[in-house]
């Protein structure tokens, strides 16, 4: 079947389109409800539709609040160990696992798989840990759980503990000096570069790191931007993890080796950051 080519529109006068383009621009918005533009806003992953959906399953099955909550960190735990849970990996976990797992799946409607391409209101482990990021820095930096090791190019295995997770992003405040922020961004994004690299499915296609690196940077900012934790929570619970200048120039220096440009904060200036932080 042939397709008809759209017909060139009507060519109006320089003054028509300068009056219409007066009109538009002193067009009146305030009688605009704003409800009707949220028919367009993204409908992925939002952190509030995901607690909504667990305290509504909450309140359909009676479960007290101490328990829901315990409830949320067990799935926080899971996800900052296993990453999403799939039919793969749950057949490599131990009994009592496996039952906690399936008894939080029944209880909160939980959907296995990382969520992609799921409603924003479906719950899985994935999305309740990026939901509660703060949690998941707590678990780590109390030791509760372990942090993950992967051993690449970016030498982000040298890190301290509570960095090595995405999560670590969403806790880094936004009233942090714009430069220790960025540096401290570009090391979270050095670890999600390493877990990308060892966790490829194909070792033999070429790692291009600097294409791995803008995409993951992207991602780590996303994490970062997130609404909650609110900003003096972020705060108290970044003061809490006490990073120390030293730890985290291994993987400076090897982030420096593939970007020149990358600048490696002074100890002066990160201490002095970390004082002026209130």
């Amino acid at each position: 079947m042939r397709l008809s080519s759209t017909p060139a529109p009507a060519v109006l006068s320089d003054d028509r389109l300068s009056e219409l383009w007066d009109e538009i621009d002193n067009y009146d918005l305030s009688g605009i409800d704003a409800d009707a533009f949220k028919i367009f806003e993204y409908q992925g992953f939002n952190p509030s539709m995901v607690l909504n959906s667990i305290k509504v399953a909450a309140d359909e099955r009676n479960i007290d609040k101490d328990t829901m909550m315990m409830d949320i960190i067990y799935m926080c735990a899971v996800a900052a160990i296993k990453g999403s849970v799939n039919d793969h990996n749950i057949s490599r976990m131990g009994q009592a696992a496996v039952a906690r797992i399936q008894m939080l799946e029944e209880r909160y409607n939980v959907k296995r798989g990382g969520g992609r391409g799921e409603p924003p209101h479906v719950v899985t482990f994935s999305r309740v840990a990026a939901s509660f990021p703060g949690k998941i820095m707590q678990l780590l930096e109390q030791k509760k759980i372990p942090a993950r090791d992967f051993i690449g190019p970016m030498k982000s295995n040298t890190l301290p503990a509570v960095m090595r997770h995405q999560a670590f992003a969403a806790v880094i405040p936004s009233s942090l000096k714009e430069r220790v922020r960025e540096f401290l961004l570009t090391l979270a994004t050095a670890f999600s570069v390493d877990q990308s690299y060892c966790i490829r499915a194909d070792k033999k296609v070429k790692f291009v790191i600097e294409e791995v690196f803008e995409r993951q940077r992207n991602f780590i900012q996303i994490t970062a931007n997130a609404k909650y934790p609110k900003e003096q929570v972020r705060i108290g619970m970044f003061k809490q993890l006490q990073l120390e200048h030293d730890s985290l120039t291994d993987c400076a220096r090897a982030v420096q080796s593939k970007f020149p440009d990358f600048r490696i904060l002074s100890r002066e200036e990160f201490v002095q950051a970390m004082t002026d932080l209130h």
